[in-house]
């Protein structure tokens, strides 16, 4: 990167020659890729998107009196949350500090749209309020993604995206050691179709249950609304 020009890697075909650009980052189907592969650019672009939709259409929706709390939520659900969760089912490694940003920043638009805060002298606590509320937090609407994405990948991943991931989860940290803790959550509400994974071999035999598990997605949902339930 410091010789003056952009590098590229040229791959020949049978009928064409191809010059690739290597790029530090860049953007594809909207979500951001860099090279060193931190999350952290990516997190804060979905943050930014979710901010100004937010701003947008505060007024005419999320603040209007005439539209009904549930109504509200079901609006931010599909207008704002698409934006701020779009592609996290792939986040890993995330820092702890922008876990908490994502959670405060999702705590700020319930109870802007609950209208409770320091603004009418509501002194709530954020877990009080939202459990009372039954709102569930960054964290879970995160489960929730990555947990249907593992079937996405049992069911149409190539076999060298399972290898790359296999590779990682030697080293005791990427996506498949992050997914362990999502399948415990999972496993406290509805039994598994495979024994907990910990290595390449049981990931294999998790993978052959998931291919054919039609009631998965079905078994997260649930697991969601009695997560909400026991909390209130």
């Amino acid at each position: 990167f410091d010789t003056g020009r952009q590098p590229v890697i040229v791959v020949d075909t049978d009928s064409h020659i191809l010059t690739l650009r290597v790029v530090p980052s860049y953007k594809h189907l909207g979500a951001q890729y860099s090279m060193n592969i931190d999350v952290g650019r990516e997190i804060r672009a979905r943050l930014g998107a979710a901010r100004q939709a937010f701003e947008e259409m505060k007024k005419p929706l999320f603040l209007n009196k005439r539209l009904p709390v549930a109504a509200r939520m079901q609006l931010f659900q599909s207008l704002i949350l698409s934006r701020l969760l779009y592609g996290c089912a792939v986040w890993t490694d995330v820092p702890n500090a922008l876990l908490k940003k994502l959670e405060a920043t999702l705590m700020a638009y319930y109870r802007q749209i609950h209208d409770v805060g320091f603004w009418n002298q509501d002194h709530i606590t954020d877990d009080t309020f939202r459990r009372a509320q039954r709102l569930p937090t960054f964290r879970q609407f995160w489960a929730r993604h990555k947990l249907t994405f593992l079937q996405h990948v049992a069911q149409f991943g190539a076999v060298f995206h399972k290898s790359l991931l296999y590779r990682e989860l030697c080293t005791g940290r990427g996506w498949l050691s992050e997914m362990r803790d999502d399948l415990e959550w999972l496993s406290s509400f509805h039994q598994l179709p495979f024994e907990m994974p910990h290595d390449r071999s049981s990931w294999v035999l998790a993978w052959d249950a998931l291919r054919s598990c039609r009631p998965w997605k079905g078994w997260i949902r649930k697991a969601c609304a009695k997560h909400l339930i026991q909390e209130h």
